[in-house]
């Protein structure tokens, strides 16, 4: 595909596709230029993945980062120049998001939930780097200190056995959603969002 349609820039994202962008564009002439972006900031120890960076680093013509912690990381990983980066933060669009009563009153009588009831809501992937052990282990402390709190947890993965299995044994204070196509709506209804992730880039929940 990449010899057919020749292309002047090829933009890959995280590890798999940048290898698999510089075997396809060995024989391209003229090269190609690559330009990867790094998403996160890895919490697990994978040296190989930056070998591949090292290797050749004049292939990039951009190396783009989601946030300044990110860029560093991964530098420290590479020991590339930092001129070879660029932070590009994830884009938002903010006024989707802005405070709406009326909407958040039409949620939380759908869920039941009194007004100034206190819910905090947890959106994202159910995978363990989400640190969702942590969620689980605290909520029971503070389900016993504030017996009206509210806790929604938004998404799918790998633990969402686990995480049913918790609302299950937490029914009367923990609602799951599942996946959730608008989670401007959850966000409206919610008072604190809880983001314990072991390890993040720039996170799209938040």
């Amino acid at each position: 595909l990449v010899q057919q349609w020749r292309p002047d820039v090829i933009h890959t994202h995280l590890f798999h596709a940048d290898a698999a962008a510089r075997l396809a564009t060995i024989a391209l002439r003229p090269r190609a230029a690559l330009v990867h972006t790094v998403q996160t900031a890895e919490g697990r120890f994978r040296p190989w993945r930056h070998w591949l960076a090292r290797f050749a680093p004049g292939r990039y013509a951009r190396i783009v980062a989601v946030s300044a912690s990110v860029l560093h990381a991964h530098q420290r990983g590479t020991h590339l120049p930092e001129s070879m980066y660029q932070v590009i933060p994830n884009g938002a669009d903010t006024a989707r998001f802005a405070p709406d009563p009326s909407a958040r009153r039409q949620v939380r009588q759908e869920w039941g939930l009194a007004d100034d009831q206190p819910v905090a809501a947890m959106v994202g992937r159910l995978s363990p780097e989400k640190g969702l052990d942590c969620i689980m282990k605290a909520w029971p402390l503070l389900e016993a200190r504030m017996p009206a709190a509210r806790l929604v947890v938004a998404g799918d993965g790998s633990l969402r056995p686990a995480v049913e299995a918790f609302a299950r044994e937490h029914a009367r204070t923990v609602r799951y959603l599942g996946f959730v196509n608008d989670v401007a709506r959850v966000y409206q209804a919610a008072d604190v969002l809880a983001m314990p992730s072991l390890w993040e880039g720039l996170p799209l929940a938040g």
